[in-house]
This record gives structure tokens, sequence and C-alpha cells, in this order.
């Protein structure tokens, strides 16, 4: 069985570091989504975001609370299959989907925007009619 869910919304928190006991980056932090309803009222939807190693440190050198991120992962429920649950300090009930990233990008609001991180892929204008150069790739077929 395959499973993938993709995510865009803003993290609710800065990101949090941890380390494995084998020397692995943890990064923990909550990220909220938000639709309209019918209505015309909002409902939002919150996830514990989990990532390891290259996306934790991402997260932890470029996100801050607020930043609007893409998230492309796995839910991992509880142990019965349904969301997370606990109750918070002030005795209410809560609960929040795990999402365990594959590929985390941030899309707007970077922790220092000087510190822009270059893209994952870089894209490189692609050449047409008079830009080809036939004698770089004899090979081929124009």
């Amino acid at each position: 069985m395959y499973q993938k869910i993709i995510v865009i919304g803003h993290l609710g928190r800065d990101p949090e570091s941890k380390t494995t006991s084998t020397g692995k980056t943890v990064c923990t932090v909550s990220l909220a989504t938000s639709r309209a309803t019918g209505q015309g009222q909002k409902e939002t939807t919150w996830f514990v975001l989990t990532a390891f190693d290259h996306s934790a440190t991402y997260l932890l050198n470029y996100a801050k609370r607020g930043s609007k991120v893409l998230v492309e992962g796995r839910l991992n429920p509880g142990p019965d299959g349904q969301p997370r649950a606990w109750i918070d300090k002030n005795g209410l009930p809560k609960s929040a989907f795990e999402i365990i990233a594959n590929d985390v990008k941030i899309v707007e609001g970077f922790k220092n925007d000087d510190a822009t991180p270059e893209p994952a892929t870089k894209h490189y204008p692609r050449k047409t009619g008079t830009d080809l150069n036939r004698e770089e790739n004899p090979d081929f077929e124009y």
C-alpha cells in the first residue's frame, strides 16, 4: 500500500530540535491549514509535523512561526488509526494528525529573508529555435 499527503499551511510555532540516540536531527512543529466552509466560516485543521535529517535542518535554519510551508509526506495516526488526542493544560480535549515529512519547502516567511536558501531544483530556461547549438549536441535530432 502507498500513502502520500501534500499539505500547505502555516507553522504554529518556531521549529524545535531534538537529536536521536543515533545522532539524527529531528524537528517537530505544529502546522495549521485553513479553508472556508460553505457558511463563510473558517475551518482550521492542525497537524503535528515531524521532519528528519535534511528536512529537519532546513526547517530549523530557515523557518519560523507563521512561515508558509508545503509538506509532502505520510500520515502517522495514533495506535487506533485516529488522530492523536490529548488534553491541553486548560483541560480541553485536542487532537491532531501527525505528518512524517519526506520533503518540505518554505513558500513564504523565511526566518531571515537575506538567508533565503537556493531552491532544491534549479530551473534553466529551455533553448529554442536559434538558441540551439547543433555543434554542442551533434547526436541530438532537431
